[in-house]
This record gives structure tokens, C-alpha cells and sequence, in this order.
């Protein structure tokens, strides 16, 4: 129903009629960006710079391990102007999952993201000046274009760095 595959007419009732001005709407449009932004916790890792992007989200899944040591989220898009994977995942070991004792998070792992050229929502482009302090170009300044980590819902994706056994807690 969500994505469009299946369409539900209740009995006795009209089709919903399509936009005069426009392809006919298929499925809910938006259904995935609209869930994730009423969630409390993933609304707070999406920026506004994202929205557009979500917008080609077509579908999200949770697979679980068959042995039940840890899952998958599976994020599909369909084509859009910001990178070119068709799935984006993360995927989680949690050996004792299926334990009654609290789980224990022993591995995550992400996917990278194949941004197009200039679409990387996960960073931007800032221009620095900088000046040459020693040498033959003393004194003289140059521009330099450096990439900042900004704040996306797609740095989820990358997986945080557990703690060794052999850090301290």
C-alpha cells in the first residue's frame, strides 16, 4: 500500500481521484520521511538538508539475523541527485540478543555512501585563507578549500568507533 504496489479501494467507495495537472498518485508519497520525522528519536538526526534527499526513500526493513546474533536496517531509494547506491544499511551484532540478560552491543557496521560530485550532505565545502609563515612565500596568503562535518541523518550511517577491551570504561 505504501509504495503503490498494492492499491486499496474500501468496497462501494471511488478511487481517489488523480492530480488534473499531474501523474497520478501512486502509494502514500512520502510515507518514509514522514514516519522517521514524527519518531522522536530519528527526527531529532534529520537537517533540513535532508528532507529532499528522503524524499526518495521507498522503503525501510529490519533483517534479523536467523541465528539471532544481531539485525540489519535496510533503507531502499529509489534513483535520486544524491548518491547512487539503490540500499543504504547498518547492521548490528548483538550476540546474546535473544538472551534474557541486557544485550551487548558487539559490533556495527555501515555502509558507505557513493555521493555524486558536490552532493555529499555529511559535509561542506569552506574556504580558508591561510598565510605562508616561513620560507620563500612568507607573508603570502593562499585560499584553500577544506570539507567541515555538518550535522545529516546519513552521518548515521557511518558507525561509531566501540570502545577495545582494552580501553578503560
Amino acid at each position: 500500500i505504501v509504495s503503490g504496489r498494492v492499491d486499496v479501494v474500501e468496497e462501494g467507495a471511488e478511487p481517489a481521484a488523480s492530480p488534473e495537472d499531474g501523474p497520478p498518485i501512486v502509494g502514500v508519497p512520502n510515507f518514509w520521511l514522514s514516519a522517521m520525522g514524527h519518531h522522536e528519536l530519528v527526527s531529532e538526526l534529520i537537517v533540513e538538508a535532508d528532507v529532499p534527499c528522503l524524499e526518495a526513500l521507498v522503503d525501510g526493513k529490519c533483517v534479523v539475523e536467523e541465528d539471532g546474533t544481531g539485525f540489519t536496517l535496510e533503507f531502499a531509494f529509489k534513483a535520486n541527485a544524491y548518491f547512487t547506491n539503490a540500499t543504504l544499511t547498518k547492521t548490528y551484532e548483538i550476540p546474546n540478543m535473544l538472551d534474557d540478560e541486557e544485550p551487548i552491543l558487539d559490533g556495527v557496521e555501515g555502509c558507505e555512501i557513493e555521493w555524486k560530485p558536490g552532493m555529499n550532505l555529511c559535509v561542506k565545502e569552506v574556504k580558508k585563507k591561510q598565510r605562508q609563515k616561513s620560507g620563500k612565500k612568507a607573508g603570502q596568503v593562499r585560499t584553500v578549500t577544506v570539507q567541515e562535518q555538518v550535522d545529516s541523518f546519513f552521518n548515521w550511517f557511518t558507525p561509531p568507533k566501540l570502545p577495545s577491551d582494552d580501553d578503560e570504561e
